[in-house]
């Protein structure tokens, strides 16, 4: 009897640490998603940068509107939880734009987006903007 109550703790052990485990692993995939479709931020301050914001990403190319008005378009590659934004992130010719890569890491859970600077050279829009939080919405935008 005693023998059976051992085994009987055993396997719910077992069973308790195998689910931690998986639920701890499928956590850590979702958070290290890569970012696809677009994604939105409301800026309130700075003033330069108020209004509606949203990135969409696809195959390599990041798109950005503010108020629904394309503004800016560049390059990116990621590495694991790591994006490098290959081009400017303002409007061509803009005296702000900045040519040099960021660097930052990103975090998907569920359908918010958060960046944090890893390395990016300009005092720029894009670090600005990157430090906000950005939730996936449905593309209604080209």
């Amino acid at each position: 009897m005693f023998k059976r109550w051992i085994v009987a703790i055993v396997l719910t052990l077992t069973l308790a640490i195998a689910a931690t485990i998986a639920i701890a692993s499928g956590a850590h995939s979702d958070t290290s998603r890569m970012p696809s479709g677009t994604y939105q931020a409301t800026i309130k301050n700075p003033a330069s940068l108020k209004g509606v914001w949203r990135i969409k990403f696809h195959a390599g190319t990041d798109t950005d509107f503010l108020n629904a008005n394309k503004v800016a378009s560049g390059t990116y590659t990621i590495s694991g939880t790591t994006i490098t934004f290959a081009q400017a992130a303002g409007p061509p010719g803009a005296p702000e734009t900045c040519r040099s890569p960021g660097k930052y890491t990103f975090r998907l859970p569920g359908k918010t987006l958060k960046f944090s600077k890893i390395s990016d050279p300009c005092n720029s829009v894009r670090s600005e903007l990157l430090s906000q939080r950005f939730i996936h919405v449905r593309d209604s935008m080209t």
